[in-house]
C-alpha cells in the first residue's frame, strides 16, 4: 500500500509512527488528523493514513476506537480501493475484532483467506523466508539477513499488521544471532512477542555485556511506549532486572510508573497495569529513597488498592502485584514513612481482606514491622490480633513476626490440633462401592481411582493450618503436637497417598524440627530414612497415575516425582539434625554422602542443602562438597557454595584450599547469576578463614572480581560479609 501513496504521505506516516512509539501517541494522532483534513489527499493516501491511525489506536490498547476507524471511515473507501488494498484492510479489521472478542468480525478472516487465494495475492513469500531461515541455520547470515530485511520492508509497505509482526519475529531472531540485542529487542517489540523478548533477556544475562544491556534498555525507553509494545518491553526488563545499570534503575522505574499512574483505562488495561507493577516490583529493591516513596504514593492512589470485594470469592485485579511491588520497595523507604504505609496496609488485612492477596498483605506488614519503630509494630499487632476474634491460618503462621503468642487458654489450640490431625488422616480414603468419601477441611483438589471393590479417594490438602500450628508449636500441648506429627508420618508412609501430599507433609515436619523428643525423632528417622534413600512404597493405583505426567499425555493430574519426595525427606532429616546435633549423626552422614553422588540433580541439590543445615560434617564429606561446586547443574553448584558459606571453620587441607579457590574462579565464568552470587558469598567467608596471607590475598582478588560483577545481587553478596567485619 505505502509504495502506491505520495512521498509526502509516506514521510508523514513514518513520522507519526515514530512519534507514537516514542510516547507521543496523541500528538501522532493529531498529526494524522491534520493530514486527513487536506483535500488534496487521494483515496489511497487517505486509506493509508486511516490504516496507520487504526494501527496506532490498536497498539495503544484502544481497540474500540480502532474499530470505529474501520466502521466509520475506512469502510466508506473500500469500493474505491484496489482489491489488494481492500484485502489488507479487511485482514487488519479482523485483528481488531479478535482483540474485541467480536466473533462475527473474527469469522470474516476465513472469508478473506478464500478471497486472497482466488485472487492469487500473496502477503508472505514462503520460498524466500525458507531460504533465509535455512541460510541462517547454517550460519550464513550474510545471505539470510538481506532476504529477511527485504521481506520486512515489503510487509511494512503492504500494510498487513499480522504479516509485519510475523516477519519482525524473524528479524529479531536474525539480529540476536548476529549479536545485535538492542535491534533484536526493537523487532521483538514490533512482533509483540513476549516469549522472544524473554529469550533476548536471557541472552543478555549470559553475555554479561553491560554496554549491550544499557543500549537495549535505552532503545526500549525510546521506542516501546505504545501499550502493546510496552508490555513486551516490560517482560524483557523483568528478565534483566538484576543487571540493569544502577544509573538506569530510577529512570526505568519512573518510565514504568507512568503507566501505573494513568487514569485512562483502555481495553486490556488490567493486563498492562499488572505487567507494569510486576516490572516495578522486579526493580523496586534497588530504587532510591525518593523513587521508593513515589512507588508507594502511586500505589496507594490506585483504585485496586482501595477496592472492596463484593463477594467472598471475588478477587481484585492488580492489587496482588501492587502489594508485592511495595514489599520490594520497603527496604528503600525512610523509617519515618513506614507509619503511613502501615496505616494504609492494615485495612487490606482486616476490613478489606481479599482471599487472593491476603497473604501478600500479611507479608508486607511483616516487612514493615521488621524495619518500623516499636510504636508502629504495636499498632500493626493490635490491629491484626483482636481479642475474641478468630485467627485465620496465615495470621497464626505470622504471629511470631508480630511478637504475638497464640495462647491455649481455652484449649483452642488443642482442639485445632485434633482437627488438623484428623484432616491429615482422612486425606486418603478407601471407599466401598456405593458410599461417598468424607469431606476434608482444606481440600484443594480430589483424586480418585475406581476399582471393582470400591474406589481410592485422595484429597490434596492445603497445609496452611499445619504451618499455623508449627509457628506456634511452643503453645501447643505436647500430646496434641505429637499427634499432628504422628498423623503426618502416617500419611507420608501411606502407599496410597499422592506424591504431592507426601512432599507437602514432609515439608511440614520442618516446622516441628526443634520440638521433637528422642522417641519421636527416632520415629521420624525410621519413616524418612528409607524415603531419603529412594525406597518409597507406592501402591499400584498411585503408580499408574504417575504415568499421566508423560510429556505426550494430555491429562496432567500429578507432576511430582519420587526423586522430589526423596530429596525433601533428606532435607528434613538434616533440619532435625541442625536442631538437635547428634540426633542421627553418622547414620545421616551415610545417606548424605550417597545422595551427593546421585545421578539425579534434584537429589544432589537437596543433599547440598542438607550439608548446609548439618552443623558439623565429617572430614570425608568435604571433598564431595568441594567437587559439588563444579556440579553440571548450576543450582546444585550454588547450593554447594552455600553449604561451604555456612561453615564457620573450613577444615580444608592445603590442596583443598587451592581446589576451593579454583572452583571460585570457574564460578566467575558461569552465566548463572545464582551460581555467581553463591560463589561470591563463599569467597567472602573463605577469605576471612584463610590460614595464610598468600591464600587470603588470592581469595581477596577473587572476591574483588565478584564485587565488580554486572549483576547487582552478586556485587551485594561479595561485599556483605566484608562490611559486617568492618562494622564489627
Amino acid at each position: 500500500m505505502l509504495d502506491r501513496v505520495s512521498p509526502e504521505t509516506r514521510t508523514a506516516i513514518a513520522d507519526a509512527r515514530r512519534c507514537a512509539m516514542a510516547g507521543q501517541e496523541q500528538a501522532a494522532l493529531v498529526q494524522l488528523g491534520k493530514m486527513l483534513r487536506q483535500e488534496s489527499a487521494n483515496v489511497l493516501d487517505r486509506a493509508a493514513i486511516l490504516l496507520t491511525k487504526a494501527e496506532l489506536l490498536y497498539l495503544g490498547g484502544r481497540y474500540r476506537d480502532s474499530h470505529d476507524v474501520f466502521v466509520n471511515e475506512l469502510d466508506l473507501l473500500i469500493r474505491e480501493l484496489p482489491h489488494a488494498v481492500a484485502l489488507v484492510i479487511g485482514f487488519n479489521r479482523s485483528d481488531v475484532a479478535m482483540a474485541l472478542f467480536d466473533s462475527s468480525g473474527a469469522l470474516r478472516f476465513y472469508d478473506l483467506l478464500d478471497e486472497q487465494r482466488i485472487a492469487g495475492i500473496e502477503h508472505w513469500d514462503d520460498s524466500a523466508m525458507l531460504s533465509a531461515t535455512s541460510n541462517a541455520a547454517r550460519g550464513r547470515s550474510y545471505e539470510s539477513l538481506p532476504v529477511i530485511w527485504r521481506e520486512l520492508r515489503r510487509s511494512f509497505q503492504q500494510g498487513r499488521w499480522a504479516v509485519f509482526r510475523h516477519v519482525s519475529r524473524y528479524m529479531a531472531d536474525e539480529c540476536l544471532r548476529i549479536g545485535l540485542p538492542q535491534e533484536a529487542a526493537f523487532h521483538a517489540v514490533n512482533a509483540l512477542d513476549t516469549e522472544f523478548a524473554k529469550r533476548i533477556g536471557l541472552m543478555l544475562l549470559n553475555s554479561r555485556d553491560a554496554a549491550a544491556v544499557e543500549a537495549t534498555i535505552t532503545k526500549l525507553l525510546l521506542t516501546a511506549n505504545l501499550q502493546k509494545h510496552f508490555i513486551v518491553a516490560c517482560k524483557l526488563v523483568q528478565e534483566l532486572s538484576d543487571v540493569v545499570p544502577d544509573s538506569l534503575v530510577d529512570r526505568l522505574i519512573g518510565w514504568v510508573l507512568l503507566r501505573c499512574a494513568t487514569n485512562e483505562r483502555p481495553e486490556g488495561f488490567n493486563s498492562l497495569e499488572t505487567t507494569a507493577w510486576e516490572t516495578v516490583g522486579s526493580l523496586a529493591s534497588r530504587a532510591s529513597t525518593d523513587t521508593a516513596k513515589r512507588i508507594v504514593a502511586v500505589a496507594l492512589s490506585r483504585e485496586a488498592w482501595n477496592a472492596r470485594a463484593e463477594r467472598s470469592n471475588q478477587f481484585i485485579p492488580v492489587r496482588e502485584e501492587i502489594i508485592d511491588a511495595i514489599n520490594q520497595a520497603v527496604v528503600a523507604l525512610p523509617i519515618e514513612s513506614l507509619q503511613e504505609l502501615a496505616d494504609a496496609t492494615i485495612p487490606l488485612a482486616t476490613e478489606r481482606r481479599n482471599f487472593k492477596d491476603f497473604n501478600n498483605a500479611i507479608n508486607l506488614l511483616i516487612h514493615i514491622t521488621h524495619r518500623a519503630s516499636d510504636e508502629v509494630k504495636a499498632k500493626i499487632s493490635s490491629a491484626l490480633y483482636v481479642p475474641g476474634q478468630p485467627i485465620p491460618p496465615p495470621l497464626m503462621q505470622a504471629a511470631p513476626y508480630f511478637g504475638k503468642d497464640i495462647l491455649n487458654d481455652d484449649n483452642q489450640l488443642e482442639s485445632y490440633a485434633t482437627q488438623v490431625a484428623n484432616s491429615i488422616r482422612q486425606a486418603v480414603q478407601r471407599i466401598p462401592t456405593g458410599e461417598e468419601p468424607k469431606p476434608v477441611d482444606g481440600t484443594v483438589m480430589t483424586w480418585h481411582s475406581e476399582r471393582d471393590n470400591g474406589k481410592l479417594v485422595v484429597h490434596l490438602i492445603s497445609t496452611q493450618s499445619v504451618w499455623g500450628l508449627a509457628r506456634n508449636r511452643r503453645q501447643v500441648p505436647v500430646e496434641s503436637r505429637n499427634a499432628v506429627i504422628t498423623a503426618l508420618l502416617e500419611a507420608i508412609a501411606n502407599p496410597d497417598n499422592l506424591l504431592e501430599n507426601k512432599i507437602s507433609f514432609i515439608q511440614c515436619l520442618k516446622g516441628f524440627a526443634d520440638s521433637l523428643d528422642a522417641s519421636l525423632a527416632a520415629e521420624v528417622f525410621r519413616v524418612l530414612a528409607p524415603i531419603a534413600n529412594g525406597d518409597i512404597e507406592i501402591s499400584a493405583e498411585i503408580s499408574s497415575s504417575m504415568g499421566q505426567a508423560h510429556p505426550l499425555s494430555r491429562v496432567r493430574i500429578t507432576n511430582a516425582t519420587a526423586e522430589q519426595v526423596s530429596a525433601q525427606a533428606l532435607f528434613v532429616l538434616a533440619r532435625i539434625e541442625n536442631s538437635f546435633p547428634g540426633s542421627y549423626g553418622a547414620r545421616l552422614q551415610v545417606i548424605v554422602r550417597k545422595a551427593l553422588g546421585s545421578k539425579s540433580s534434584e537429589i544432589r541439590k537437596c543433599a547440598f542443602a542438607a550439608v548446609r543445615e548439618i552443623p558439623t560434617i565429617a572430614e570425608s564429606t568435604w571433598m564431595p562438597l568441594l567437587l559439588g561446586t563444579r556440579d553440571p547443574d548450576d543450582e546444585a553448584a550454588a547450593l554447594a557454595f552455600d553449604a561451604i558459606s555456612t561453615k564457620q571453620d573450613a577444615h580444608f587441607t592445603h590442596s583443598q584450599w587451592k581446589m576451593a579457590a579454583y572452583s571460585l574462579r570457574i564460578a566467575q565464568l558461569s552465566t548463572s547469576i545464582k551460581l555467581r552470587k553463591a560463589a561470591a558469598k563463599a569467597a567472602s567467608r573463605l577469605e576471612l578463614q584463610a590460614p595464610s596471607k598468600t591464600l587470603r590475598a588470592e581469595l581477596s582478588a577473587i572476591r574483588g572480581v565478584f564485587a565488580n560483577d554486572i549483576a547487582h545481587s552478586v556485587r551485594v553478596a561479595a561485599n556483605t560479609s566484608q562490611e559486617l567485619v568492618e562494622t564489627t
